[in-house]
């Protein structure tokens, strides 16, 4: 999920205050609760929005991690063929929570996104 485990972000909201076999229980744990959401989420649904992505008039940007490993950046791709003004942003460094990986260069591409031209 994320593209630097060592960032201050991730620290943050995982203490590394564990035992090796706690963090090694929690990792195990990890990986049935990703195997359980898997079997909902991949291929993930479609759910109609292809049929509906014509409504969309106003400009769209796509914000994605370079390093998403739940999500892949090919879907932000699929999301600017689909739409009409979309522009796709691939975050370098940055997995599937870039809002919180790279705050800076985020709010630095999307208030330049959102600047008058």
């Amino acid at each position: 999920m994320w593209h630097n485990k060592e960032d201050a972000s991730v620290e943050y909201l995982y203490p590394r205050e564990e035992s090796e076999v706690e963090e090694a229980t929690r990792i195990a744990e990890q990986k049935d609760d990703f195997v359980g959401a898997a079997k909902f989420l991949w291929p993930i649904p479609d759910r109609g929005l292809s049929r509906r992505m014509y409504r969309v008039k106003t400009p769209v940007l796509v914000v994605w991690g370079e390093s998403d490993g739940i999500i892949p950046p090919v879907y932000a791709d699929e999301f600017s063929n689909r739409l009409r003004e979309c522009e796709a942003l691939i975050l370098p460094e940055s997995g599937h929570l870039p809002m919180l990986e790279r705050p800076q260069s985020l709010s630095s591409h999307v208030l330049k996104y959102f600047a008058p031209s």
